[in-house]
């Protein structure tokens, strides 16, 4: 069984249509910025909790409460948590979102980077990637929503033996679609694989994934070596995160995923919640079959 249950259960696409994710503008009092270098300046006045949460908020996008409360647990208290989002707010370096889901009985808040926070981080960390502020609005629910798999596959990632670290956004070989998250696993013996997944929602166009497989396929068959910056020079998995079976046998059937060289793999957000990391994981076989593998890189302590 799995040891991570999110608050928020895997979505159907009528499930989605359902959801609504919108900004509180009703908070208390908040603080005013006199000028750009008070701003950026104010990061030396944070405590440590503070720091890095709005740091792992902006890398994340949007995070949910509860993300915050597991991923954090041998860290931070949720009192903590609390107050540190409460000063973040308060000096409006994040914005809140009330997270709703009609016929269902889920209430529950996200936090984004704010333009203050926005400014601050990449101030101090201009190399990163942080999505910015104002492109929310024009992506709506589903940027929340498409965040929110790959932080729930963290989730999920944390407390595996194996699990060394992750990456948003890796700088990537040129000719490679941009992953949202990336990850680095360890097989023992000095043996590490990376991991690039790819995250597909159920309203998402055909033409979206297709486009970063071909590119992908291209690139791996030119014989070159995908490279992620600070992951190392390890044997590369692509992994297409789905969010049931069904779909993830549509999609083997539609791209042919069996015939990409190199090692590919469907990770199914479903089994994942139920079953748990170990056999969430997927081989595409012909003909738009999947097999399901019992993945030892991720037993769980």
């Amino acid at each position: 069984m799995s040891s991570y249950f999110p608050s928020i259960p895997h979505l159907t696409s009528e499930d989605a249509q359902g959801l609504q994710v919108y900004r509180i503008h009703s908070l208390d009092k908040t603080y005013v910025f006199h000028s750009y270098d008070e701003l950026v300046t104010f990061k030396q006045r944070l405590t440590e909790e503070q720091q890095v949460i709005l740091t792992f908020i902006g890398i994340h996008t949007s995070v949910r409460f509860n993300h915050l409360l597991y991923l954090f647990k041998d860290k931070f208290s949720r009192k903590r948590i609390n107050d540190a989002l409460q000063v973040l707010l308060y000096y409006r370096l994040i914005e809140k979102w009330q997270v709703e889901i009609f016929d269902m009985e889920i209430l529950e808040e996200a936090y984004t980077l704010s333009d203050n926070g926005f400014k601050l981080l990449k101030y101090w960390q201009g190399n990163m990637f942080y999505f910015a502020p104002e492109r929310l609005d024009n992506h709506g629910k589903y940027v929340h929503l498409r965040y929110w798999h790959d932080i729930d596959l963290l989730c999920h990632l944390r407390y595996a033996q194996s699990f060394m670290g992750h990456i948003m956004h890796p700088s990537i070989s040129k000719g490679v679609s941009t992953p949202p998250l990336s990850f680095v696993v360890s097989g023992g013996e000095d043996r590490k694989f990376n991991f690039v997944v790819y995250s597909t929602l159920l309203s998402d166009k055909k033409d979206r994934l297709k486009r970063i497989i071909a590119r992908w396929k291209a690139f791996v068959e030119s014989g070159k070596d995908v490279i992620m910056q600070d992951l190392g020079n390890n044997p590369t998995i692509l992994v297409v995160y789905v969010s049931t079976e069904k779909q993830a046998k549509q999609i083997n059937n539609d791209l042919l995923l069996d015939l990409i060289p190199g090692k590919v793999l469907l990770c199914i957000g479903e089994t994942l919640h139920s079953q748990g990391l170990q056999h969430a994981f997927y081989q595409p076989l012909a003909e738009g079959e999947i097999k399901q593998l019992n993945t030892k890189l991720f037993t769980t302590n």
